[in-house]
């Protein structure tokens, strides 16, 4: 990659980075093409640029990562500035949908029933006593007493680890399907882009599939006053829970600036 290359997609990546006039962006980025190093000065930029006025309207900017190592290591570069939220994508989506109690019990109402139906039909097509059919009868009595004890949950929490089984604790499946849910709709789209005007998504061709179809159905929605950044390698999708061949889902009026490594 020349330095030219290079120096034009950390340009217009910086460039897109624009409250007033925000433009939303695919980075293509090889491995060893410098994306982490672009992603802190495109950052480090906007906020010599917007502090004031993100500080005065308590907005921030969002970056999700994949892992905690790549959280703290984006969070170490930039000097552990408040105005950055850096997170992965289970804790950003929790931290969009918490407190919306009500609109989880109802997505529950429905979404229960249809697992305790799922697991029955397991039920009925095993063969046997085995250990998948001793945990498929656990799992369809659980889903059973939180289904009829729902309406008594008043706050839900979010289990990271799973460990905790009491009928009020979302897991990390839960988390990702209600914020792919709710995020595109009214009033947790509103909530996404007042508080985030920038959301920067890195390793993007490794997140949930719902969730970035739901991020990019939210800048379509609000492009005046959204940015949403991608970066990734279509090339090195890891996990198959992401979205196939990212690039031809983006947007033809996004910004595709590359750093490839020659």
């Amino acid at each position: 990659m020349s330095e030219a290359a290079a120096a034009d997609a950390d340009t217009i990546m910086q460039a897109c980075l624009n409250l007033a006039d925000p433009k939303s962006f695919f980075l293509y980025a090889g491995a060893g093409s410098g994306k982490t190093h672009s992603l802190v000065e495109a950052i480090r930029e906007l906020k010599s640029r917007e502090r004031e006025r993100l500080t005065f309207e308590g907005r921030r900017i969002a970056v999700i990562t994949y892992t905690n190592a790549a959280c703290d290591e984006i969070l170490r570069r930039l000097e552990f500035d408040p105005l950055v939220e850096v997170s992965t994508i289970h804790a950003f989506a929790w931290c969009l949908i918490q407190g919306f109690d009500n609109e989880i019990r109802e997505w529950l109402r429905i979404k229960l029933p249809q697992d305790i139906e799922k697991i029955e039909g397991e039920l009925a097509r095993s063969r046997g006593d085995n250990k998948t059919s001793r945990e498929n009868r656990r799992k369809l009595q659980s889903k059973i007493r939180r289904l009829e004890n729902l309406d008594e949950i008043t706050k839900f929490i979010y289990s990271p680890t799973g460990d905790n089984r009491e009928r009020q604790a979302l897991n990390h499946d839960e988390v990702i399907k209600l914020t792919a849910a709710f995020v595109s709709e009214r009033p947790l789209l509103d909530v996404l882009v007042d508080r985030y005007p920038v959301v920067l998504i890195d390793e993007s061709q490794d997140t949930h599939a719902p969730v970035m179809e739901a991020f990019l159905k939210v800048q379509q929605l609000a492009k005046t006053r959204f940015c949403l950044g991608l970066l990734g390698d279509t090339m090195q999708q890891i996990y198959g829970h992401g979205v196939t061949r990212l690039d031809k889902a983006i947007p033809g009026d996004w910004l595709k600036p590359e750093k490839i490594v020659m």
